[in-house]
């Protein structure tokens, strides 16, 4: 009877042993498939964005496309008259204490 049970716990360890490494093979298997379509996925995604890309500086007026944006703004422009507005207004404010000071000097 200690023979029947031990070889019936051996074929069940054996068939536990058999579906571990089936399932590790499937789960290699999958991994496998998953670098594959994730490889696809980043190639589809770097030609998507080149097509956008020439597409958006289609109608660029200037051949650098690094100084011009897709929708004809300028940023160093914009950079510039942002420049401009800050120290505009900073003069202003400097020249409204400057008053105040000689009023109160005088």
């Amino acid at each position: 009877q200690m023979n029947d049970t031990l070889a019936t716990l051996q074929q069940r360890g054996d068939i536990f042993t058999r579906n571990m490494l089936n399932s590790k093979l499937k789960v290699a298997q999958m991994q496998m498939a998953l670098k594959e379509a994730d490889a696809l996925i980043v190639a589809n995604r770097e030609k998507t964005k080149k097509k956008a890309i020439g597409l958006l500086n289609l109608h660029v007026l200037t051949p650098n496309d690094a100084y011009q944006r897709a929708d004809g703004l300028n940023p160093t422009k914009l950079a510039d008259i942002n420049q401009k507005k800050l120290v505009a207004n900073l003069e202003a404010r400097l020249n409204k204490a400057l008053i105040r000071r000689a009023e109160v000097v005088n």
